[in-house]
């Protein structure tokens, strides 16, 4: 039994190696950028919407839905992904295995608070035409763009077979990396 599934991983590896390389570059050359632009204090935040998006990316192009219920799920998961990197309503597995159940859905529900003062503060903010000096809502939106990116990436390269058609997106993340951050060109 060890040799038959030890067979179909070393099956899988060579059949797919080449992809797996370039899907992995592609990827660290991605994050390695967004890290080194420092558009925010904590860029952690932006590159875990994007490896989040990239796992429910696989998620929906492995499963068996049409096209329409994964946009309108993609559409979804922008909203909530960029939400969780901003406010960090669910805790960590590790915090949610140690404090007792009450005590973590009280800190859920103070974080999802204070989430929604920092979304009214932004509202009001841009309402009576100021800046906005808080850089979440640049990780929000920045995150569902990140997010929609790495669904097509995934989409592109499982479902339809067409990895060219899932970097367009990725290229466009790299030039407003660039032109953000604003490293040169070469």
């Amino acid at each position: 039994m060890f040799e038959r599934l030890f067979g179909l991983v070393v099956k899988y590896v060579l059949r797919y190696w080449v992809i797996g390389v370039i899907f992995f570059t592609l990827v660290s050359i991605v994050i390695y950028s967004v890290e080194q632009a420092n558009w925010v204090k904590d860029d952690s935040a932006i590159v875990n919407i994007f490896l989040l998006g990239l796992v429910f990316g696989w998620l929906l192009a492995s499963s068996r839905f049409g096209w329409g219920f994964v946009l309108l799920y993609a559409l979804f998961l922008a909203i909530v992904i960029p939400i969780q990197g901003v406010g960090r309503i669910v805790p960590a597995l590790e915090t949610v295995l140690t404090t007792p159940p009450g005590q973590v859905i009280d800190g859920m529900n103070l974080r999802a608070w204070e989430l929604s003062l920092r979304v009214t503060g932004w509202v009001e903010t841009l309402r009576g035409e100021g800046n906005i000096q808080d850089t979440g809502l640049f990780v929000l939106l920045m995150g569902a763009i990140f997010v929609l990116c790495a669904i097509w990436l995934m989409w592109s390269i499982i479902r339809q077979r067409r990895a060219f058609n899932g970097l367009l997106p990725i290229a466009l993340l790299l030039a407003i990396n660039v032109h953000l951050s604003r490293q040169p060109l070469s």
